[in-house]
């Protein structure tokens, strides 16, 4: 079986309803499951996570070390000497939640490579907000443009082999959130394999979107909310200019 390894940030706990619920399906279908967490997190969602027999560690909460966090689960869970796939808990619980029979095959592909990236469908990418739509898509293309590759990079979904997952954690050093391309730039790089496959069952959603099952419109009016995906865009292309030949 595959080990999982997630990061957790839900501080006023939008998310507890939807891990009681889900979360017996999504640890079912893994080995072993490793999460970093906020301190802010609750300890209730903390406490459903361990009932699934997770180890947990906590972090401050800090966006410039998202991809640090991600780094230290990813080694957490490598322990293991299981393949280990990278999921945000949110997105994982979505996925198990609408679409389980395709996470299980995708579980499946995973075994068969070095480095799986885990896209969103067209559609998916169509029904992001706005904000994330045009940035994410000016990433994708750079990306495409240097490797060839027309993939979708910005879900943070991954499944490593066991000597991937430990070379990524120990040697892709990139500590924000641009982790999303350097860990398969890094990987093909020391010669890992890569796949790619598209998910139906991979959404975006705020958590407290996902709680309440409604979509806040107006945060695409918001200019601070812009100017942050900016920014996260131009950290993803910075990591993939030392790439461009």
């Amino acid at each position: 079986m595959i080990a999982l390894a997630t990061t957790v940030a839900d501080h006023r706990g939008h998310l507890i309803p939807k891990a009681r619920a889900h979360l017996p399906a999504l640890a079912a279908r893994f080995g072993n499951v490793a999460v970093a967490a906020t301190t802010g997190t609750p300890t209730e969602t903390l406490d459903l996570l361990r009932a699934q027999g997770a180890v947990v560690a906590r972090n401050e909460s800090d966006s410039r070390r998202i991809g640090r966090h991600r780094r230290q689960v990813l080694a957490m869970a490598a322990e293991s000497g299981r393949h280990v796939m990278y999921l945000d808990l949110d997105h994982a619980l979505r996925w198990v939640e609408h679409e389980p029979a395709e996470l299980d095959a995708v579980l499946a592909r995973a075994l068969r490579t070095d480095c799986l990236v885990i896209g969103r469908t067209q559609a998916g990418r169509d029904a992001l907000p706005r904000r994330l739509r045009d940035t994410e898509a000016i990433v994708n293309h750079v990306y495409a443009l240097t490797t060839g590759r027309a993939w979708d990079l910005m879900m943070a979904a991954r499944a490593f082999s066991p000597a991937a997952a430990r070379s990524v954690a120990a040697g892709c050093l990139v500590d924000t959130v641009a982790n999303d391309v350097a860990w398969p730039l890094y990987c093909e790089r020391a010669g890992f394999g890569l796949d790619y496959v598209e998910a139906r069952g991979l959404t975006y959603l705020t958590n407290d979107e996902y709680a309440h099952g409604a979509v806040d419109d107006e945060k695409d009016r918001d200019p601070r909310l812009w100017a942050r995906r900016v920014e996260i865009a131009w950290q993803q292309v910075a990591e993939i200019v030392p790439y461009i030949r």
